[in-house]
């Protein structure tokens, strides 16, 4: 018989992900750009959805009614960027961090260090999410045990994370999130 045990942990949000086929490779910015540029016309925009959800798009970033808030609404980026902005954003994301999704690197008195976003201020203690994939991950941090505080200089967003794409898979991502 089959009892499903409950071990108290929340779901893994990626487990029902589609996956990518693959074989990826590590992508420059001007490979994608040579890509796009090859033509994107007549791609399958289903299968760039679901590229999307692959390469964790999805997990942080808004497209349409679908996908999560912690990065930005990507929605009209077809309208906001040309190729080479958008493939520089995904392959090199901390070149440039928006204030409004950068992390802070919070230094305790006693050294220690934890990178998150603030979510929450209450009484003498600030709830910080430590994951950008998962906002429920947090830690706790007593106002005064705070020694300094900064914006993060990288971006929580992982570098590279279309590198699991074969070019077919790549093509239709670029086509879905271009409107092609």
């Amino acid at each position: 018989f089959s009892e499903k045990l409950d071990t108290g942990a929340p779901p893994n949000p990626f487990a029902n992900l589609p996956q990518a086929k693959g074989p990826g490779k590590q992508w420059t910015i001007d490979e994608v750009v040579k890509l796009a540029e090859s033509g994107l016309d007549g791609r399958d925009k289903k299968r760039g959805r679901e590229m999307f959800q692959a390469a964790l798009c999805s997990a942080c970033h808004r497209f349409g009614n679908e996908g999560g808030a912690a990065g930005p609404d990507l929605s009209t980026v077809a309208g906001r960027f040309v190729v080479r902005d958008l493939a520089e954003a995904i392959i090199d994301p901390s070149k440039v961090v928006s204030d409004q999704y950068a992390f802070d690197l919070i230094t305790r008195t006693d050294g220690t260090e934890v990178t998150g976003k603030i979510i929450e201020e209450k009484d003498e203690k600030w709830i910080i999410a430590t994951s950008p994939f998962d906002f429920t991950q947090t830690t706790e941090i007593e106002r005064n045990s705070i020694k300094s505080m900064k914006h993060s200089p990288f971006s929580p967003m992982p570098p590279a994370l279309i590198n699991a794409l074969n070019e077919e898979e790549l093509k239709d991502l670029l086509a879905y999130l271009l409107g092609k």
